[in-house]
């Protein structure tokens, strides 16, 4: 026979309910021993977040790092970063970095219009996939233009391309960051407009990459999932541009 076993728990002793802590909120716990999330507790993060800054910028400004500032508009601040971000570039502007100058800007433009190519990609399957960009490509003993071309504009990657005649390497210069799509490349050609075919490819092109700025907050976030709505979209815009080429025997 078992016999039973009694054990003496002191007086005034009373286990207390375990409580896990998220250690990237600060967290207060109430009567009911419920975590309650403190709004409070970073004053200053869900107005930058708010205001159209990122959550890198937000890190950046607070000294704290961005896993935290994600996880906490994400668990405690729920701002929508693209609505946010989307109304600060309608209140401020893009940021224009193009310094060159005019002498730059109108050679550009032209050399642009003769060697230049406005790119364009999308996919669906199997991985989504949108890209935009600019590129030119020349012989290589022409590569020192394309150097200049990106020391000057402070943007790009130079690299040997792909070419049919082993007697004619060729180069090439490609940009493709939105960042630098949207802040270099449009004040350039919005200031120093393309006056060949390519103006009407320009008009679509612009308006994708903006789009792109726009869904990655400025080219700071990579979690920008489409909609099947906004995929369909960028494909039509895609075709239009093949469209222009094939009418007007543009590359």
């Amino acid at each position: 026979m078992l016999g039973s076993i009694a054990v003496s728990v002191p007086t005034g002793f009373v286990q207390q309910p375990r409580v896990r802590h998220n250690p990237i909120l600060t967290n207060e716990v109430n009567v009911m021993g419920v975590v309650e999330l403190d709004f409070n507790a970073n004053p200053g993060e869900k107005d930058l977040l708010l205001a159209g800054f990122s959550c890198a910028e937000v890190a950046a400004r607070t000294g704290r790092k961005v896993k935290t500032v994600r996880e906490r508009n994400r668990l405690a601040y729920r701002v929508d970063l693209k609505m946010a971000f989307a109304e600060r570039v309608r209140r401020e502007g893009i940021p224009n970095r193009y310094i060159a100058g005019d002498a730059f800007g109108w050679w550009f433009a032209g050399y642009f219009d003769g060697e230049g190519c406005l790119t364009v990609f999308h996919r669906v399957k199997p991985r989504p996939e949108r890209r935009v960009g600019v590129s030119i490509s020349c012989r290589y003993d022409d590569s020192h233009v394309l150097r200049e071309i990106q020391k000057t504009l402070g943007v790009g990657i130079c690299r040997d391309a792909p070419s049919h005649s082993l007697a004619n390497p060729a180069f090439n210069w490609r940009v493709e960051p939105v960042a630098d799509l949207a802040e270099v490349m449009l004040p350039l050609f919005d200031c120093y407009p393309l006056r060949t075919k390519k103006r009407h490819e320009y008009a679509i092109w612009r308006g994708l990459v903006v789009d792109q700025y726009l869904r990655t907050l400025g080219g700071r976030s990579t979690r920008v999932g489409a909609s099947v709505e906004e995929h369909a979209a960028f494909q039509l815009a895609v075709e239009k541009i093949r469209q222009i080429r094939h009418m007007t025997g543009s590359r």
